[in-house]
């Protein structure tokens, strides 16, 4: 694989076009299609500028891996972490809702209750005239 093969494997697992990435490292939109064999060394510095986790090393020779080991860890805790934040989002989304519910609930279970206060009372109250009458 060539230095430009390799620069476009990159391109792509960082999900960026190629015109985006030219502009990031600001040269023409053009550059990586026009690469011929290697990199100029102003070039290297601007791409290691904008993308520290690249290892120049797997770029310019092919040994090694595209991203260096803490670049690679600190994106997967990053999108962890993300993850870990939907999570949580999506539990308090579901205890607000839980709450809701739980407030309606004591509130019909108060109406219940004061309900069946009323029907104690009247129940009550119909056996003692009842038993006023018949004594």
């Amino acid at each position: 694989m060539s230095v430009k093969e390799r620069l476009k494997t990159f391109i792509r697992y960082r999900g960026v076009g190629e015109r985006q990435f030219c502009r990031t490292i600001g040269v023409s939109e053009s550059f990586v299609s026009a690469m011929r064999k290697s990199l100029q060394p102003d070039k290297i510095t601007s791409i290691l500028h904008q993308y520290p986790e690249l290892n120049i090393n797997w770029l310019l020779t092919g040994e090694g891996t595209m991203v260096q080991k803490s670049h690679a860890r600190l994106k997967e805790a990053k999108t962890t972490i993300h993850v870990l934040n939907n999570l949580i989002d999506s539990r308090e989304e579901r205890i607000h809702i839980l709450e809701e519910e739980n407030t309606a609930l004591k509130s019909e279970i108060d109406s219940l209750h004061k309900q069946l206060i009323l029907y104690k009372e009247r129940h009550d109250s119909g056996n003692s005239s009842g038993k006023a009458e018949s004594s």
